[in-house]
């Protein structure tokens, strides 16, 4: 006799577990007419599965609202789950009614007397995932109407029948909260259409730059620094569950662009290679340093490698799912990044997500940008053709300070200048010429000072150096205002900065070398008229 599922109705699960599945699948469905929508906040570019259980059934005369019956669907493959041995994988089912006998009915039975999201329901939903996963060629496995991965965090299944599903997503999840499990168990109403929110997350990495080289408070998503300087990076993930696995991989892998190469503490260019040791580099898990991981370099790829994060004495235990691991290591800022090409660094982590396949996924790539700008001097003169055209022979250099001592060091390029890294020898000074403005490129966001050392032959030189200020206006882009005295910078880009001189002779001012001369040559025409006439007073007596 068949009985009500009266409480499985209301079970909705989660898994926790980290499997990644290839199963035989209908895209559209089992041949019904309902919908169910699967959400889940790190579900985007993931598959999501699904595989009947039970047939929702209307009795006569029953409400359609409700499920008044339950008929098991591949009898024999799901009762071989529910009677295998719990050492097997299965439930360890027994006789329900009293009947001598194991059969639908006992499953039913077995069902209507757990709670909704109990543990046992739980453990049902994880046992049930994976059985399916090692006896797939038992089960007919759904994916989604279209087959593809998530979109927007969300997959959706049509045309299905009325019924009781499992429901997981590919490998390697984890269960939010204490749930242990990352599949669900889910009622297809026979009225309605279903969503259900998938209490699981993927394994994700978060990646910060700290642009003053000592990572902590100052790390950012993006950031501004200048040719040769040494940024830190953080990349941030957490240990995942791994109790189905006897060894679990995990891998930061990390790319960084030409603008980018890695060093060690002291500023040295960190050589291709595997199994290396970096100064500098470090790895934690719950901000404890761990051993039992490997560093290798290849094409600017920096990957930081557990072969079997189980065996990482921090990751080991249950309690440890969640912990942060946090790989810190240091890079510097090339002739590679320049404007709208900045030093892009992306990363993601590698993880185990079938344990009988030994098959991984990946993470959503995070990135992070570090940008570097640029300024256009144009020096100009009327007579050198008014602001749109270049006087030659002007000498400047730019600064740091107003005093002009932290000389900004330049290297020359096609282009005009950039800032020299650490090991080049750069000039201190750069000349204009007739020819076009002269670009100083690889400059960070900071406040800069234009010194004008010489000036061209008949003209006036600067009295104060110009005050150019960089501001990053937006983080993401990179954008930034360029200010010129506090007046907006010129030219297409915003970026020019207007250097104008004047001819003549420059006349003196009160208190210089100019004035003291001028004064002394007074004094002594004083003098020569007041001693004069007593000298020839002299003579005449």
């Amino acid at each position: 006799m068949k009985k009500q599922m009266k409480r499985a109705t209301a079970v909705a699960l989660a898994t926790a577990m980290t499997m990644g599945m290839s199963f035989p699948a209908f895209a559209a469905g089992n041949g019904g007419d309902r919908t169910l929508v699967v959400t889940g906040d790190t579900l985007d570019n993931k598959k999501v599965y699904a595989v009947q259980m039970f047939d929702a059934r209307v009795t006569e005369g029953g409400s359609s609202n409700t499920f008044d019956n339950y008929e098991l669907v591949n009898t024999e493959n799901w009762l071989e789950f529910f009677t295998a041995n719990t050492e097997a994988g299965g439930m360890g089912l027994t006789d329900q009614d009293d009947d001598s006998d194991i059969d639908a009915d006992d499953v039913r039975a077995y069902l209507e007397g757990m709670t909704a999201d109990s543990a046992e329901v739980k453990t049902l939903a994880d046992k049930a995932q994976a059985w399916v996963r090692n006896h797939s060629t038992d089960f007919a496995v759904i994916t989604s109407d279209d087959e593809t991965p998530a979109v927007a965090d969300k997959e959706t299944f049509t045309q299905l029948k009325a019924g009781y599903y499992l429901v997981y997503p590919e490998g390697g999840s984890t269960g939010t909260g204490n749930r242990g499990t990352d599949a669900m168990l889910v009622n297809v109403p026979t009225d309605a259409n279903a969503e259900w929110a998938m209490k699981s997350t993927f394994p994700t990495v978060d990646k910060k730059v700290d642009t003053d080289g000592e990572g902590g408070n100052g790390a950012a998503d993006n950031g501004s620094a200048q040719v040769g300087d040494v940024v830190t990076f953080t990349l941030t993930s957490a240990v995942p569950d791994m109790s189905d696995y006897t060894t679990f991989y995990f891998a930061f892998n990390d790319t960084l662009s030409n603008g980018l190469k890695v060093v060690d503490n002291t500023g040295a260019d960190v050589v291709d290679g595997d199994n290396l040791t970096i100064d500098g580099l470090t790895v934690t898990i719950d901000g404890e340093t761990v051993t039992g991981y490997t560093v290798s370099l290849h094409s600017n790829v920096l990957k930081v490698e557990f072969t079997n994060l189980k065996s990482v004495t921090q990751a080991a235990e249950a309690e440890d799912i969640g912990k942060a691991i946090v790989v810190t290591y240091k890079a510097m800022i090339t002739e590679g990044a320049v404007v709208g090409n900045p030093a892009l660094n992306t990363v993601k982590v590698e993880y185990s997500n079938d344990p009988t396949t030994g098959t991984t996924g990946e993470s959503t790539p995070d990135e992070s940008d570090v940008f570097t700008y640029e300024i256009d001097v144009n020096k100009w003169s009327t007579e050198a053709g008014g602001i749109t055209g270049n006087l030659a022979g002007a000498e400047f250099k730019l600064t740091t300070d107003k005093a002009g001592e932290q000389v900004v060091e330049l290297i020359a390029t096609e282009d005009g200048y950039r800032v020299a890294k650490p090991d080049e020898v750069g000039v201190n000074s750069f000349t204009t010429t007739e020819v076009g403005d002269i670009t100083i490129s690889g400059l960070e966001a900071g406040t800069y000072y234009l010194h004008e050392v010489a000036a061209p032959e008949g003209y006036n030189k600067l009295k104060a150096p110009i005050e150019i200020k960089i501001e990053m206006t937006n983080e993401e882009t990179g954008e930034a205002k360029i200010t010129v005295d506090g007046e907006a910078a010129t030219g297409d880009d915003g970026t020019t900065v207007d250097v104008e001189n004047k001819k003549g002779i420059e006349l003196p001012e009160t208190g210089s070398i100019g004035t003291i001369s001028l004064t002394a040559a007074g004094v002594a025409i004083v003098l020569a008229g007041v001693l004069a006439p007593r000298k020839k007073k002299s003579e005449q007596e």
